[in-house]
């Protein structure tokens, strides 16, 4: 397997080389019964992505290759939002990073919640927003897969949850400068799923369903303290890098390629 230098490197070269060692498997066959988990959904087409992975064949398989190299997602992010002028010292927890991918909503039903003038919308790519949003407050503003992302997009849980009251389903990732993380899924007004992705071992989840998101781990590393991995620990990059693939494998989405190096928006606050 080809290993991809990444700490320094160009995003979008990152990009390309991934995409190049990436093999593209022919798709497996759909399952030919039971009842996948249902992430608020009421159509088979809605259903989680761990039952139609297959949908996705011939397109680069980032969602995966994700773990080509453990921390590639977590080295990506930083490669894309800090540029060589900003402290060598900075990074996701320092920056306070925080991020939201809802469903259900439309866009100007979610400028209203963040308080954002549409008036102002503008082409950006993730790489720009934190200039622009010291110098103006923007706001990054992406959708992909009837998904729309937001960064910053600072809020805890209750926020979250207000977010999806009318049947909608949101994801949020946030870092705090004191060294903690927060993973959280959230449908129809109701925390679903919660967790600390530095350590997301049972006594640390919460919501109605805490294990609601377990079918959709698979070959994901979070934990740093199970015996299966004391020999090889799981460092806080590789769990963040893990959350992300979540996000991707929830909005069947590639987190690299459609959001991260993508061209979106960004938008001023209202006034």
């Amino acid at each position: 397997m080809p290993t991809i230098a990444i700490v320094g490197a160009d995003p979008a070269a990152l990009a390309a080389a991934l995409e190049a060692a990436t093999v593209r498997p022919c798709c497996p066959p759909e399952p030919s019964g039971g009842v996948g988990l249902v992430l608020g959904a009421a159509s088979p087409d809605d259903q989680d992505p761990d039952t139609r992975f297959g949908a996705s064949c011939g397109m680069p398989l980032l969602r995966e290759a994700a773990m080509r190299s453990p921390t590639y997602l977590h080295d990506l992010l930083v490669a894309t939002l800090f540029t060589e002028g900003l402290d060598a010292e900075m990074d996701l927890w320092a920056l306070g990073f925080s991020a939201m991918w809802v469903q259900g909503a439309d866009l100007g039903s979610l400028a209203r919640t963040f308080h954002l003038d549409l008036a102002t919308r503008t082409p950006c790519h993730l790489s720009e927003i934190l200039d622009h949003n010291i110098d103006d407050g923007s706001t990054w503003v992406a959708e992909v897969n009837g998904w729309i992302g937001v960064v910053p997009a600072h809020g805890h849980g209750e926020f979250l949850c207000s977010v999806t009251e009318g049947g909608r389903q949101a994801l949020g990732l946030r870092m705090d400068i004191t060294g903690n993380a927060y993973f959280e899924y959230a449908r129809d007004g109701r925390m679903v799923v919660s967790f600390d992705p530095l350590s997301p071992d049972d006594w640390r989840r919460s919501g109605d369903d805490p294990h609601a998101l377990d079918r959709l781990m698979d070959g994901l590393r979070f934990e740093i303290s199970d015996d299966d991995v004391r020999d090889n620990p799981v460092e806080d990059p590789e769990s963040i890098s893990s959350a992300l693939a979540l996000i991707g494998r929830v909005t069947e989405t590639d987190i690299a390629t459609d959001w991260f190096l993508a061209r979106h928006s960004r938008i001023r606050p209202a006034s």
